[in-house]
């Protein structure tokens, strides 16, 4: 009886339509904002560890946990309070564990949050980029090596099944991955295909040095190289080995070398055929969508697009893709276009 009473009260204080106006606005800020204070509470507890832990103990006395890694005990509450609202995780007094909910947020989106992380210099210091008091690339860049981690945690969900069989059914025995990381897909690839030899080749030492070790976890060093190398001067990595690869990948890389103009790719893509002749090569990308497709139906493309526009890195659409093969000197250009992910593989020879 309060509540209606004090609703009667504000409707002759601010007026039917005004209430009405503030009543939608709720409504629109209670779909936006979440998704930023969400997506910011998800990578602090990944990057500490914590869903690491929880996936391993199933439940996590954050207590316990705040005092043996030296975290700060109030804050982890807090957000871990924040995720309990939200129902990604359940709660008992100081202990927490994922819901059904949660457990498809961390088993699935794990490698979209590293993706996301990615950007967070870039987007902490955007109103700096617009002011150009800052540049991209010097004073401001992204974190390589959670674009990378995140990549390929994200595709082992959906696009490296997919390459996998591709190589299976062409019967492919040795394959390089360019750009490959950390190794994510190598290892997959591997793992699956115990008589594959593999090759990866990526600038980040870091990378290499983290996959080395995913190597040796998974015991797959006698079928596993990890080359630290860029891309761009193929020419100059000398490995014998590589001249016998039967067909090389590319999976979210080529990409990155749009931060100039097209001509750029197309003169890797030249190199590229000079070293190796005419191998096939399989590329997988994200395939750019025009600003009416994106406002028929937001939904996460439209920020990976709006990120990846932002640093520099043009997403090209299907037709721009096929161009650059046929000016690279492709002749044969196979497409499967998932339409669903909104990504393209291709395989050009």
């Amino acid at each position: 009886m309060k509540n209606i009473i004090e609703l009667i009260k504000a409707i002759k204080i601010l007026g039917f339509s005004h209430l009405l106006r503030i009543s939608k606005a709720k409504k629109l800020g209670d779909e936006i904002l979440p998704g930023f204070f969400i997506t910011r509470a998800m990578n602090v507890l990944l990057n500490v560890g914590f869903f690491d832990e929880v996936s391993k103990r199933l439940t996590i006395d954050i207590d316990s946990f705040a005092k043996e890694k030296n975290f700060d005990e109030r804050l982890l509450h807090l957000l871990c309070d924040y995720l309990y609202v939200y129902k990604i995780l359940k709660k008992d007094r100081a202990k927490y564990r994922l819901t059904s909910k949660g457990k498809i947020v961390v088993e699935m989106l794990t490698g979209v949050f590293d993706i996301l992380y990615s950007f967070e210099d870039i987007f902490h210091n955007l109103e700096a980029l617009v002011k150009k008091e800052k540049i991209l690339g010097q004073e401001v860049n992204k974190f390589f090596y959670f674009e990378s981690k995140g990549t390929g945690t994200a595709a082992k969900q959906l696009i490296f099944p997919i390459i996998i069989d591709i190589i299976k059914k062409h019967n492919f025995k040795k394959v390089l991955d360019i750009g490959c990381g950390s190794g994510t897909f190598l290892i997959e690839l591997c793992k699956k295909n115990p008589g594959i030899m593999s090759y990866g080749l990526d600038i980040s030492q870091e990378a290499i040095i983290y996959g080395q070790h995913q190597l040796i976890e998974n015991n797959l060093q006698g079928k596993i190289t990890l080359l630290k190398g860029d891309i761009l001067n193929i020419l100059e990595i000398k490995d014998s080995d590589l001249k016998t690869v039967e067909a090389i990948i590319a999976t979210f890389v080529l990409h990155e070398l749009f931060f100039e103009n097209k001509e750029k790719i197309i003169n890797f893509l030249i190199t590229l055929r000079q070293k190796f002749g005419n191998k096939p090569l399989l590329v997988c990308e994200n395939i750019k969508q025009t600003l009416e497709e994106l406002r028929k139906m937001p939904q996460f493309y439209s920020e990976l697009q709006l990120a990846h526009g932002i640093a520099c890195e043009r997403q090209l659409t299907r037709r721009e893709w096929k161009e650059i093969f046929n000016k690279s000197g492709f002749r044969n250009i196979k497409e499967r276009y998932l339409a669903f992910a909104k990504i393209s593989i291709f395989m050009v020879s």
